[in-house]
């Protein structure tokens, strides 16, 4: 828009969002009969250009193995929803990504040992002009899992 602009040089300068997403796993109950994983997922969308980025929404595909296994994103960031599979981060109106800043949203998986295995989603920005800008995370969920020894010939 016209405020976002140079007026004085009468030049619209162009944003550059781009988007990247990480995933950090920590194992809760490690070397146990039933531990879990606790993926921790970051997306960052950074605006790396001379003018002002607008953002309509993100919306972050979750793996297929989520929803089979009933697994239900915690702790979302920023007045993110969960639904079919999906996490949506929608903006009436846009947010506006002023040069060189980023704006960081998250949340969290529990992974049970019996959905461990690699996960694998994408998440995807919608400008409000421009094209969308995708990012991908993968990651094994596979905490240590320790077989208690129950009876006197378990360890021959």
């Amino acid at each position: 828009s016209w405020s976002t602009c140079n007026q004085t040089a009468c030049i619209c300068l162009p944003p550059g969002l781009n988007i990247s997403k990480s995933v950090v796993e920590s194992c809760i109950d490690e070397g146990t009969q039933n531990p879990s994983s606790e993926l921790v997922y970051t997306i960052s969308v950074t605006n790396t250009g001379q003018g002002v980025g607008s953002v309509r929404q993100v919306e972050d595909v979750l793996d297929p193995k989520v929803v089979s296994a009933g697994i239900t994103p915690l702790e979302i960031t920023r007045a993110g929803v969960y639904s079919s599979g999906k996490i949506l981060w929608s903006f009436i109106p846009s947010l506006d990504i002023a040069p060189g800043s980023t704006e960081i949203f998250s949340y969290k998986l529990s992974i049970l040992k019996e959905n461990f295995g690699v996960y694998s989603n994408t998440v995807i920005l919608t400008p409000e002009s421009g094209d969308t800008i995708q990012a991908n995370a993968t990651i094994e969920a596979d905490c240590a899992v320790t077989v208690p020894q129950t009876g006197i010939f378990d360890s021959t």
